[in-house]
Formats: C-alpha cells, structure tokens, sequence
C-alpha cells in the first residue's frame, strides 16, 4: 500500500473508532441515566457492578486514547504509535472475550458462525492496521 493511501486508512480508523466510542459513551450513559441506572444497581451483584463500572471506564478511555492519537496523528507527531497499537491491544482482548462468550452461548449455530466470521475479519483488519503503524 502506499505511504498516503495507508495515511488516509489509519486516519480513517482513528476518526471513526473514536466517533464510535463516544457515541457508546453517550449512548450508555443516557439509557443508564434514564432508564436503567436504579434497577440495575438494585439487581446486580457488587461482581456485575464493578463489571459495569469497569467497562464504562473502559470505553470513555479509549475515546480519550482515540482523540489524543487523532490529534497527534494528524499533528504529524509520533505519540499516537503506541496509542493506537495500545488500542488495537484493547480491541484484541474484548474481541476475544466477545469470540468466547458467543462461542459458548446457547444459540444456533448459524449464528455462531457467522459471528465468529465477522470477530475474525475485524481481527485481521486490526492485523493489518498493526503493520502499517511502524514502531
């Protein structure tokens, strides 16, 4: 791939995978706030509240990651190498928690598949977004 197409594709990836996390953060947080917040936290366990808490936390620190690697990428400085492969590291490890649990889950195995199809080829195109960061 050449210098300015593989440019374009790493500036693509950080714009909308920080646009995606902060629209989950919006999201979850207005369903939380109006809907759900009070009964989940009566319900749950204090493990599935620390979960919880856990992967918001999660989420909102990948979209301040996602911005900052943004702006450095765009700024032409070299701080957003290690934060975008610390990213795609992030990815890896909640796509291979999503990987187990539909794998394991009692559904059709249509479904699995398929899934386990889309987690595979959103996993090689986090490979391949790794080979153009060079470190």
């Amino acid at each position: 791939m050449k210098h300015t197409s593989q440019r374009t594709a790493l500036g693509t990836f950080l714009i909308i995978g920080t646009l995606l996390a902060l629209y989950i953060i919006i999201e979850v947080a207005h369903s939380l706030y109006w809907g759900q917040l009070t009964t989940l936290m009566h319900r749950l366990g204090a493990m599935q509240k620390i979960g919880l808490i856990v992967l918001y936390i999660d989420v909102i620190l990948l979209f301040i990651a996602g911005f900052a690697s943004a702006i450095s990428f765009f700024r032409k400085k070299h701080i957003w190498k290690p934060i975008t492969k610390g990213i795609i590291i992030n990815i890896y490890l909640w796509l291979g928690l999503v990987g187990l649990l539909v794998g394991t889950a009692p559904t059709h195995i249509v479904f699995k598949i398929c899934s386990l199809l889309v987690i595979g080829l959103v996993i090689w195109l986090m490979s391949q977004i790794w080979k153009m960061i060079r470190l």
